[in-house]
């Protein structure tokens, strides 16, 4: 009997967009596997010491710093969020930041909004790309756009202090005002630094993530809009491009898989 192939999957399944790769991933497996699986929810820092006793194919896992170390084992391997591409080895799994960002502009626009802001970290590529398009589109109206640069400490800001900056600075803004977050988990903050700051949530300030991970949107109160992201689709096209490098061997080009943003989700 010919030997299953070994594929590692070292994603996450507490986030949507983690469960959506997954599940793509899986449905490709499905029809044209049949392959064998090692899941580790916990990521690559978990099992990075046994990897390389794990027999594996193929690895499929999100981006992190031991990233080299699993290229340096000759596996291939497809990397969620990975942005060096000049690794030979490597396809990474990419969001469509530029879409994401006009689609947000475009929904806050059709809502009425005369005044717009973005929230998120300027020292993350997705997150300034997100900000960039947002800002393009809404040039191209005629509208200005205020800027957070939200903190990426690691967790070292307490919950309120975070809020009750991002409260501040949502009191000093022109009113009503159509905010666009990073992602879904900033919106979320968005929503509770208003509540600090006695601000309306969505008559003062609308507010917009990307990811549209359900539960994260649904948990908020109010719950949040937030821009799609086809993660599924992707996942599928992650299996695929995997299952061609092991039977014929990986390309010497690093490849992109595009995860599309598709339209927004209204909440």
């Amino acid at each position: 009997m010919e030997k299953l192939p070994q594929v590692v999957l070292l994603l996450e399944s507490s986030r949507g967009s983690g469960r959506a790769l997954l599940r793509g991933f899986a449905n490709y497996a499905r029809h044209h596997g049949p392959w064998a699986f090692y899941w580790e929810p916990g990521g690559l820092n978990e099992i990075w010491p046994r990897l390389g006793k794990l027999d594996a194919q193929g690895v499929f896992l999100r981006d992190g710093k031991h990233v080299r170390k699993v290229l340096a084992l000759g596996i291939p391997t497809v990397v969620v969020g990975h942005r060096n591409e000049d690794f030979p080895d490597v396809a990474h799994v990419v969001t469509d930041s530029e879409a994401a960002g006009h689609l947000a502009a475009e929904h806050l626009l059709g809502c009425g909004f005369n005044h717009f802001a973005f929230c998120g970290p300027s020292r993350i590529p997705w997150s300034t790309a997100r900000r960039d398009s947002f800002q393009r589109r809404l040039k191209q109206a005629g509208k200005d756009c205020h800027f957070f640069n939200a903190p990426v400490d690691g967790g070292k800001t307490s919950w309120r202090t975070e809020h009750l900056a991002m409260g501040r600075w949502l009191k000093s803004l022109p009113k009503p005002i159509g905010v666009m977050a990073c992602n879904d988990d900033y919106a979320r903050h968005l929503v509770e630094a208003c509540k600090t700051a006695r601000l309306h949530v969505p008559d003062q300030v609308g507010i917009i993530g990307v990811d549209n991970d359900e539960l994260v949107c649904e948990l908020s109160s109010p719950t949040i809009s937030s821009v799609a992201i086809n993660f599924e689709r992707a996942g599928y096209e992650s299996a695929r491009l995997l299952d061609g490098w092991m039977r014929r061997g990986r390309s010497s080009r690093p490849a992109r898989i595009d995860a599309p943003a598709t339209h927004v989700v209204p909440r």
